[in-house]
């Protein structure tokens, strides 16, 4: 119910405000939002989360909000960034995730060492194939994809191969 006139308020948008409401919006996005009851969507694992990052542009200040979803309990994360934030380092992704969960995200978080941490600690990932990554099959041999694929008379193939020259990850 306060009034103000558009000089006090001018006067009072100072780089110090702009600051101020920056690092108190980034506080508020650190809240976890969640529903009550849990969603039985993949009921096989202990929670999904989906991760991804979109630039926000506001006049002229630009920066890349980072956001982690959970579908089964609605949780929110988010995280404000500079836009030359990698996505690979922004404060979402290294966040930990429990066993038995369930991780989807673009190419932007393909990270093999992640990866194979994830894999030891019971924690499932989807990810699309980065193309130049080294695949063996279950046995260590180095494999062919597209040949494999091409031997393979239906749309869908079932595969357990090994993901990574050197540290490799078992993949499904």
């Amino acid at each position: 119910g306060m009034q103000i006139s558009l000089q006090g308020y001018d006067k009072r948008f100072t780089t110090r405000a702009v600051v101020f409401m920056r690092q108190l919006v980034v506080e508020a996005l650190k809240e976890v939002l969640s529903s009550e009851s849990p969603k039985p969507i993949f009921s096989p694992f202990k929670g999904v989360y989906l991760t991804d990052c979109s630039q926000t542009i506001s006049g002229d200040r630009r920066e890349k909000l980072a956001v982690r979803l959970e579908l089964q309990q609605g949780h929110l994360q988010m995280t404000l960034e500079e836009t030359n934030t990698n996505d690979q380092r922004t404060g979402v992704v290294e966040q930990s995730l429990p066993t038995g969960a369930l991780h989807i995200a673009d190419l932007g978080f393909f990270n093999l060492k992640r990866f194979k941490r994830w894999s030891e600690q019971a924690v499932h990932w989807l990810s699309r194939f980065k193309i130049g990554t080294w695949l063996y099959d279950e046995t260590g041999q180095a494999l062919d994809l597209l040949a494999c694929l091409k031997q393979h008379p239906t749309d869908t193939l079932s595969l357990s191969v090994q993901v990574g020259k050197r540290d490799r990850v078992a993949a499904y």
